[in-house]
């Protein structure tokens, strides 16, 4: 999904016929290899490295990744890195949200995966993400549900836009509301998901569980 995410790699690097300068190893030699790998579309592709690679693959969110920066109507005011808009700056950048309904009436929540800079581990709204810089709301959640859940097919209604603000950042959050039956596949780089009762939320509120973001939402769209 395009929300800052990107793959580390950490590559040693040895090739017998392209010799190679490491700074923390010197020169270094070795032996051509294929390596396979999943593209972001789910296929699968390969890669014929000329040289040995020993990779180390971890997830971060891309503190550099640029987002618009807006007033509280969404009019556009300027644009600021990731990194800056979440480091207590209190810059006011758009994001997303649409919950989740199934026909009887239980929320889909996604669990945020361990990796990212904000709440790890914490249940969410079912999908959430920044707005592109010059990207639309509607394309903008159009992309965030295809990303994270893996559905295309849905209509969504626009519930509200608010001002949201933790210790960290402020968001201006559109949140939408859409009824799915469908096939529901979290993202890779989700801890899963699952629906919840709306009671089985209330019990749960204060405990946690969920994000501050997701809490405040709840209360104010659906208890």
């Amino acid at each position: 999904m395009r929300t800052g995410i990107h793959i580390q790699l950490e590559l040693v690097i040895y090739s017998s016929e392209f010799p190679f300068h490491c700074p923390k190893r010197g020169a270094q030699t070795g032996t051509p290899v294929l390596r396979s790998h999943r593209m972001s579309d789910g296929r699968n592709g390969s890669f014929l490295f000329p040289f040995h690679v020993k990779s180390k693959i971890s997830m971060k969110d891309n503190n550099e990744e640029l987002f618009p920066l807006v007033d509280e109507e969404g009019n556009i005011t300027g644009a600021a890195t990731r990194g800056e808009c979440h480091n207590g700056s209190k810059l006011l950048h758009p994001v997303v949200h649409l919950h989740v309904f199934n026909s009887q009436g239980e929320l889909y929540l996604q669990q945020r995966p361990d990796w990212k800079d904000i709440q790890p581990g914490k249940w969410d709204t079912a999908v959430g993400g920044h707005i592109d810089l010059g990207e639309s709301v509607e394309i903008a959640l159009k992309r965030e549900a295809r990303e994270e859940l893996g559905i295309e097919d849905f209509n969504a209604t626009l519930l509200t836009h608010y001002v949201f603000e933790s210790a960290r950042e402020k968001e201006l959050v559109f949140a939408h509301k859409t009824v799915f039956d469908g096939t529901i596949i979290p993202s890779e780089e989700l801890n899963g998901g699952r629906f919840w009762t709306l009671e089985e939320i209330r019990s749960n509120l204060g405990k946690e569980l969920f994000t501050p973001n997701f809490e405040s939402e709840f209360k104010r769209l659906f208890d």
